[in-house]
């Protein structure tokens, strides 16, 4: 709870904690914290396997609509963080929880802010000044050429 007071309060309206969920398998299963299309956090005691933790979390995407599901996963023994781009926007993330000051611009979409992606220009971005000023070269030499019959 300490972890969305610090980055968002009025997230904690749109989380729900021990959210209930069908597991693959049909099984009963509760995801530690939840913001539908947006988050999963699942946590295990400290020096546990985080990869059992996120395997769990992956058991519940079987009972989440395709709108449900979300884009970033986190799991954490509290002695560790681990934090999963699901859509590949980033690369993962594990680290230290003493070093989360260090990382916290990546949790930045929990406050509402996201992240921006540098990437190459397109070529056809470009042309594109040039393709504009001589559209432009043109339409001014239209112009007075009609301006002057």
């Amino acid at each position: 709870m300490s972890f969305f007071r610090c980055l968002a309060r009025h997230k904690r309206r749109v989380i729900s904690f021990e959210h209930n969920v069908k597991k693959l398998g049909n099984k009963d299963g509760r995801i530690d914290a939840f913001w539908p299309g947006t988050l999963l956090v699942e946590q295990e005691s400290r020096g546990k396997d985080p990869d059992a933790a996120f395997t769990q979390g992956n058991d519940y995407f079987h009972g989440l609509t395709n709108d449900e599901r979300p884009r970033d996963v986190i799991v954490s023994d509290f002695a560790r963080i681990r934090l999963v781009d699901v859509e590949g926007r980033q690369p993962g993330l594990e680290f230290d929880s003493a070093d989360f000051p260090q990382h916290i611009e990546r949790f930045g979409f929990i406050a509402g802010d996201e992240p921006r992606r540098q990437r190459e220009d397109v070529p056809l971005n470009q042309r594109a000044p040039d393709t504009l000023g001589e559209l432009h070269g043109l339409a001014q030499s239209r112009w007075l050429y009609r301006s002057q019959a």
